[in-house]
């Protein structure tokens, strides 16, 4: 029938179009006569509004994803290429994470783990999705240790009120499992818990004790990661620590250089006391490992060794013979850490300064993109010329013309260094010309503390004076923010107490940023004394104290008896808090040699 009626439409058509021209009403009585017709050949086409539209589409994909059991694994393969091409997550990837957040809950283990392990390797994604992984804790008793680790390193993103629910979750979850973790697991899942700052004590007592167990089965690289643990939580469980000093002794030899500059850095921090034997031990390796260090590795290394001041000696030297060797190689991230090694030791190297000199002037001819590590290069840099004293003004030009263009903050450590170059560029540098930018002045301006920290010697010392009625001012400002320990500002006179990390033993000199600061005070008219925490802790009764000081003090006229009867108020408040430190048992004697010089 419906044939039929199509085909006396067609017709219709035809004779209409063949038809000579008519009235207007047989043209009106035609046209209702064909749509008459055409309303019985085909059904009317439905009015779908866009709520019904949009209804039906997500009917429609609900039923396919019902009918294809691959969409899940076809959406992870996706999400694993764009990790693997190294896509950055935003608003263009957010089809994809939205579908993805959206499928979390529910997604069989193996694809969960799939994502979760996706997810602890790219930072991007782990930040695009970090605020849907809390719907996960109630899946936590299904996940195996495996999973558990995965999802604690993708939560570790950011401490906020979120990830520590989630990690308190993990770490409830985590009590029965202990047993099974593997040394690996452990590590990473107390990585995770440090970047939250949340110290799990079963966990850190599980890879203590899998690590005094077993030493022998850790290789540079645990060690390394065992170390990092501890540092992150600031762990001083001596015995712990003396095992892995030990363990490193004898992995010495196998350690990469980036290895040993890490490690070697973790056990300063921890204060992991060393003997003669270890140190002579690492130095013989570190000998043989610098002719054969690329760029990288020599930057790591010379940094790392420079951490224990002069405990490695000989390594400056073939250092600077390397360097040589290599200097087209060096990048300005890599002489940064250089600059600052030979800096912070005083080693005056002419090669190391001719080359530093023109790899500076080479690199800055074209400029430079800058990032947090170059800046911080640059700065260690000048201050490298400020230790040697190094007036080359074109070198000084190009980095602080490339420092200008740098609208970013600087980290803390800086901005110490920042402040005895702009005193160096004040006092000594008048014929340079030349000053920092002032985006970086006004940082390190800022962050200026008028307070010093003080070591338990420092306390004692501050006890002594105040016992003895010295009339010292304590924590004092000598102008262009040189903060002392102790100053008789009648006299022009400083006393500064150096602590082991302060000083370099064989020599009797300061490091190179005390060196700079006690340069800049005597350019300033005043005269330092320099007291050696050694020499101070072995005067451990009353009187060799007052012996001391007498000795320290009297040549430069200063008794106490012209002082004034009681004590400043800054340096009795210091003494109310002073702790009395063990002095060495084989030390009987008044410590002699006290350094009045400058360096």
């Amino acid at each position: 029938m419906h044939r039929c009626l199509l085909s006396s439409r067609l017709v219709l058509r035809g004779v209409m179009r063949v038809l000579p021209s008519r009235s207007a009403s047989d043209m009106l009585q035609d046209r209702l006569r064909l749509k008459f017709f055409t309303s019985i050949s085909a059904p009317p086409i439905p009015s779908l509004s866009s709520t019904s539209v949009h209804k039906h589409e997500k009917s429609q994909a609900g039923s396919s994803e019902q009918k294809d059991p691959g969409a899940d694994r076809k959406l992870v393969d996706t999400l694993g290429k764009l990790v693997r091409e190294s896509v950055y997550f935003h608003a263009d990837n957010s089809g994809i994470l939205y579908l993805l957040a959206k499928r979390l809950p529910t997604l069989d283990l193996p694809l969960l783990s799939a994502v979760l392990h996706l997810c602890s390797r790219s930072t991007g994604l782990r930040i695009a999705l970090g605020p849907h992984f809390g719907t996960l804790t109630r899946r936590l008793s299904e996940f195996d240790a495996g999973m558990l680790t995965e999802y604690a390193s993708a939560c570790a993103s950011t401490a906020n009120d979120q990830n520590f629910h989630i990690f308190k979750a993990i770490g409830e979850r985590l009590q029965p499992l202990l047993v099974d973790l593997t040394f690996e697991q452990l590590v990473r899942l107390n990585e995770a818990f440090a970047v939250i700052g949340y110290k799990h004590q079963p966990l850190i007592m599980k890879l203590e004790t899998y690590f005094m167990e077993h030493p022998q089965w850790l290789n540079a690289s645990d060690l390394r990661s065992f170390l990092r643990v501890m540092s992150s939580f600031q762990l001083s469980h001596m015995p712990v620590l003396v095992a892995a000093g030990d363990r490193f002794g004898s992995l010495a030899s196998t350690c990469s250089p980036e290895d040993i500059s890490s490690i070697l850095q973790y056990l300063k921090t921890l204060r992991v006391p060393s003997n003669q034997a270890f140190v002579k031990r690492v130095e013989r390796v570190c000998a043989k490992k610098v002719p054969l260090c690329t760029a990288e590795q020599l930057s790591s290394l010379m940094f790392g060794t420079s951490m224990w001041v002069d405990s490695f000696p000989s390594l400056p030297a073939l250092a600077a013979t390397r360097l040589c060797e290599l200097r087209d190689r060096f990048t300005l991230e890599l002489l940064g850490p250089l600059c600052h090694a030979y800096a912070k030791l005083v080693c005056r190297e002419p090669l190391v300064i001719a080359c530093v000199e023109t790899q500076v002037a080479s690199i800055l001819e074209t400029p430079q993109d800058l990032n947090d590590k170059s800046v911080a290069a640059l700065i260690d840099i000048l201050f490298f010329f400020v230790v040697f004293d190094r007036r080359n003004v074109s070198a000084w030009n190009r980095i602080l013309s490339a420092l200008s263009t740098w609208k970013g903050d600087v980290k803390s450590r800086q901005h110490v260094l920042l402040t005895s170059i702009d005193r160096y560029l004040t006092l000594e540098g008048s014929d340079l010309n030349l000053s920092l930018p002032l985006q970086l002045k006004q940082q390190f301006l800022r962050s200026t503390n008028k307070e010093i920290r003080r070591s338990v010697s420092c306390n004692t010392f501050a006890d002594a004076l105040s016992r003895l009625n010295y009339n010292a001012e304590s924590n004092y400002d000598c102008g262009h923010n040189l903060i002392v320990h102790f100053a008789f500002p009648a006299q022009k006179l400083v006393v500064e107490l150096l602590g082991p990390d302060l000083y370099i033993k064989s020599r009797s000199t300061p490091v190179g940023k005390k060196v700079v600061e006690y340069r800049q005070l005597e350019r300033d008219g005043w005269k330092v004394l320099k007291v050696l925490a050694d020499q101070w802790t072995v005067s451990r009764s009353r009187i060799r104290q007052q012996q001391f000081i007498t000795a320290l003090l009297k040549p430069h006229g200063i008794h106490p008896e012209t002082m004034a009867s009681q004590p400043t108020k800054d340096v009795a408040n210091q003494a109310a808090g002073a702790t009395t430190v063990p002095a060495d048992s084989t030390a009987d004697r008044v410590p002699q040699g006290i350094d009045s010089n400058t360096s």
